[in-house]
């Protein structure tokens, strides 16, 4: 599988405006310009099935409709390397701040219907994670988020 490089820069308990804040999580602030082509591609060429009255305005039946737009999410273009889990080696949070990382990405995209993401692939997100004391891989594969369906219902979590 053909893959390609950038980089990003590590960011711990990210805060935004827009969403409410929990605490360990450890993100990688990815290039906005990588995920705006990918926005664009997927406006492009990109479709969904939603049932016909949201293109005609009657029917329950489904059909495809072309051009779904995806926007940042809360923290913009990101890969999550920890998310919510509490380190067994606390102090050691906020070691690498700020850290530019290098990691592969598949120009292959991904989605589950509402959000966009890039799978990547790097040997030292997982070193970090093992350094905090917890399992080399998250619970959801490490991924580049692009962004959401702007359709899509808000996230919701527990």
């Amino acid at each position: 599988m053909q893959t390609y490089r950038t980089y990003g820069y590590l960011k711990y308990d990210p805060v935004s405006e827009t969403t409410r804040h929990d605490p360990w999580w450890l993100i990688l602030m990815c290039p906005m310009g990588l995920a705006l082509l990918y926005q664009d591609l997927i406006y492009r060429d990109a479709s969904k099935v939603v049932v016909a009255h949201e293109v005609f305005g009657f029917g329950d039946w489904p059909v495809r409709k072309k051009q779904v737009k995806v926007k940042k999410s809360v923290w913009g273009p990101h890969i999550s390397l920890i998310r919510g889990e509490e380190p067994l080696n606390k102090e050691l949070w906020r070691k690498y701040e700020g850290r530019k990382i290098w990691f592969e990405y598949s120009p292959i995209v991904g989605t589950n219907g509402y959000h966009y993401w890039l799978p990547v692939f790097s040997e030292e997100f997982s070193a970090i994670r093992v350094e905090l004391g917890l399992s080399p891989e998250p619970r959801a594969p490490f991924h580049f988020t692009i962004g959401r369906d702007v359709d899509a219902p808000p996230a919701t979590r527990n």
